[in-house]
């Protein structure tokens, strides 16, 4: 694969390719498993001159998180509709999405961290962030959203919680000590 990196041709093919399945996947309701493959490439293990998702380095990992922020901007515009926080001014996006493709972008976002789980938040920290504070007004404030969604979307909140715990295997011992009595 690396070798096909350094191939522009080949990574403007491949970006070209994921955006159009990705694009389908949301507006024709295409049932293919894109999350889980955008995850795949999200966490795959990339050289380290690769691991940068900037488009003259990776453009094939530039188009993956334009992809997911794409989905993010979608929800979080439209919950910025019904809830705004504090001191932040209530701009109306001037293009308003359907209800169907917030849902869908929604699930696609939840899919994306069920697949990726922990190694999403470990390779992607400021992008898990992006999500996590997506969606986390989205399951009080958003009517759009469906209970489906988000009962979706609370489930990954959840598990996004477990991520940041310590998961290291901890040994616990117990010792007998005896009193021998001396000869």
């Amino acid at each position: 694969m690396v070798a096909l990196l350094k191939n522009p041709i080949f990574a403007a093919v491949m970006s070209d390719e994921l955006m159009d399945a990705s694009s389908k996947y949301i507006m024709e309701k295409d049932g293919k498993p894109i999350p889980s493959f955008l995850s795949s490439i999200l966490c795959a293990h990339w050289p380290r001159q690769y691991f940068k998702a900037f488009d003259n380095v990776n453009p094939i990992l530039y188009t993956v998180v334009c992809i997911v922020k794409g989905w993010i901007l979608v929800v979080q515009e439209d919950t910025q509709r019904y809830y705004s926080k504090p001191g932040e001014s209530k701009n109306t996006p001037e293009i308003i999405e359907t209800p169907e493709m917030v849902n869908l972008c929604a699930v696609a976002l939840s899919d994306l961290c069920e697949s990726a789980q922990r190694q999403l938040w470990i390779n992607w920290a400021s992008l898990t962030d992006e999500i996590y504070e997506c969606i986390k007004p989205s399951i009080t404030h958003n009517p759009n959203l469906t209970g489906e969604s988000k009962e979706r979307l609370l489930e990954t909140l959840l598990q996004m919680n477990q991520w940041t715990k310590n998961r290291k295997a901890s040994m616990k011992s117990a010792g007998v000590q005896t009193v021998s009595s001396g000869c």
